[in-house]
């Protein structure tokens, strides 16, 4: 196995981990993850819909350089509404909202 196969086995679990919370919740919705539709075109329908990213950054991932994170992001009517982005190194979280502005929430100012 090599730093490829690596990320993308961790890619993968990521997702698969990220989309069992949103489904167990959000049964009803759509999900388009990174893994799951590869290169390959999708367009956002009027259904609600989550997008994930389970690596944002996966090149420096495989080289442990510390600029990654988590994208997930949902979209109804094909307006994205909400977008979240977590930096597991830093332990930040930034989030957006349609009409509300951005946030940062992290451990040192929470």
């Amino acid at each position: 196995m090599n730093a490829v196969d690596l990320v993308t086995e961790t890619d993968q679990q990521c997702e698969a981990a990220i989309l069992a919370v949103l489904k167990a919740n959000y049964p009803d919705a759509e999900y388009i993850g990174e893994e799951t539709v590869g290169s390959g075109k999708y367009q956002l329908s009027d259904k609600p819909t989550w997008i994930i990213d389970p690596i944002d950054g996966t090149t420096n991932f495989v080289h442990r350089i510390p600029l990654c994170a988590v994208l997930v992001s949902y979209a109804d009517k094909g307006q994205v509404l909400v977008g979240v982005i977590y930096d597991p190194i830093g332990n930040e979280t930034f989030y957006a909202s349609k009409g509300g502005g951005a946030l940062m929430d992290s451990a040192s100012c929470g």
